[in-house]
């Protein structure tokens, strides 16, 4: 079967949308019945194959069950991340509290800090280790 090693507790992502539309929603494993995985925030997949439970038309958005470091959800979190780095930079500018030199340059090491935050938790994800890193 596709997912003969998922346990209960492990971490799960339910990776959602369609390629650079993609976004993904970190969970947990509640429940595995014979047919079916429960996750924690409500999702059920199906075992034999990792698709939602309840999809059959292919008009709507896909969602499937996934390990959290496969390159498809590193990719939609790192995205994700990305865009609200850059609405952040866009909303401060946009209010005038860049107005100095020296306010632009404390952003742009602010943005430099997170930059590095997001290589170590991508080499982290990468690595195989599915837990969350922080700092």
């Amino acid at each position: 079967m596709w997912c003969d090693d998922w346990a209960v507790g492990d971490t799960a992502a339910e990776l959602s949308g369609r390629s650079y539309e993609s976004s993904a929603r970190l969970t947990t494993v509640a429940r595995i019945t014979a047919t079916q995985i429960v996750l924690s925030s409500g999702g059920r997949y199906r075992r034999e194959d990792g698709r939602e439970v309840g999809r059959r038309s292919t008009w709507e958005t896909a969602t499937d069950l996934c390990r959290p470091n496969d390159p498809r959800v590193v990719q939609a979190r790192v995205t994700a991340a990305t865009r609200r780095l850059l609405s952040g930079i866009d909303q401060a500018r946009r209010a005038n509290r860049l107005s100095t030199v020296d306010e632009c340059n404390q952003l742009v090491d602010v943005v430099e800090q997170l930059l590095a935050q997001a290589r170590r938790k991508i080499t982290h994800l990468t690595s195989g280790d599915s837990a969350e890193v922080t700092g």
